[in-house]
């Protein structure tokens, strides 16, 4: 029996990889953290169990201790702060004997911060990058002004014209000195979420792309497979930022030119729409980190995939987070 601790329990991409792990076939127990005490968390989880919160300074001893008391084999993050945090303690955490599943130390970093990921790569990756600044001049309507921190859409600005830029700019100053600022590209009929698995040396084992619509929250209201030739995109991504394990790439596309928005260095927010494709990134990483195999080409086996999943809300009964 593999132990398994997904943070971020009650969320869409924790919940999604408890959902695609139970289902997976593999033997696994399953513990999901969360800070919240009343959440749906217990039913994905074996076991719950209440965290603090991230960015408290206890919160990397909690980690250890939890590990330990619990004898988990492997952590598998489930929202970003977790990812960050993990990323920059890692050799305290493997130091446990557990299995740390992150993507490369350099990849994290570098996503972590749009502007910083744009200035790295501006040349090397100059096909696929969107024309991005730290100032609106020289930018035409329609512009998207984004946090260069952050995931989702929370944060996000679509300004169609002066007076929506003039009423942006009247955000507190300080805040707009964490933005950045590119042209609009596609609409949201023209949006791609295409998720990755690579092995240590950034090898393309297996990927899934879905033409997606986004909800208001950020995340995948709706998908449906489609693929327009990201594979050769994909590699040559990979082959300049080096990503390991599972990767997400979010583009959209625009007069048949393929453009990214960003990486995510972790498993996907949709991964649990992946599942239902055939594509489990979380088994994946499950059997590759831990057991050190993998099932190659899992999604390719479903020959039928002209169907769309569409994601809703559910409701449960739920006496706590001990009582399942």
């Amino acid at each position: 029996m593999i132990k398994v601790l997904v943070s971020g329990a009650s969320g869409v991409v924790g919940y999604g990889i408890l959902k695609s792990l139970k289902h997976s076939g593999l033997k696994v127990y399953l513990y999901g953290s969360t800070i919240y005490n009343h959440s749906a968390a217990n039913v994905f989880s074996d076991e719950v169990i209440i965290a603090p919160v991230t960015k408290s300074p206890n919160y990397i001893n909690w980690l250890c201790e939890t590990i330990i008391e619990n004898e988990i084999n492997i952590i598998i993050p489930g929202i970003d702060d977790d990812m960050y945090i993990w990323n920059l303690n890692r050799d305290k955490i493997n130091h446990l004997g557990t299995v740390i599943l992150l993507n490369s130390f350099n990849l994290i970093e570098q996503c972590k911060d749009k502007w910083v990921f744009y200035k790295k790569f501006k040349e090397s990756l100059s096909e696929y990058l969107i024309d991005t600044r730290l100032e609106i001049d020289g930018l035409n309507f329609p512009i998207i002004a984004k946090p260069r921190i952050g995931n989702g859409s929370r944060g996000i600005y679509k300004l169609n014209e002066l007076n929506e830029l003039n009423d942006f700019l009247k955000l507190d100053k300080n805040k707009l000195v964490d933005y950045i600022y590119q042209p609009l590209i596609g609409n949201d009929e023209s949006e791609y979420s295409v998720s990755a698995f690579f092995d240590s040396n950034s090898k393309l084992l297996d990927f899934l792309p879905l033409k997606r619509k986004l909800a208001y929250s950020g995340y995948t209201e709706y998908a449906v497979f489609e693929d327009i030739g990201f594979e050769k995109v994909i590699a040559d991504i990979s082959n300049t930022v080096l990503p390991i394990g599972p990767t997400n790439f979010q583009f959209r596309v625009e007069q048949n030119q393929i453009k990214l928005i960003e990486i995510n260095p972790r498993i996907s927010s949709a991964t649990s729409i992946r599942t239902l494709y055939g594509f489990n990134e979380s088994k994946l990483a499950v059997q590759y980190f831990y057991n050190g195999n993998i099932e190659i080409d899992i999604h390719k086996k479903i020959l039928n995939k002209d169907f769309k999943v569409i994601r809703y809300l559910e409701d449960y009964i739920v006496y706590d987070c001990n009582n399942k």
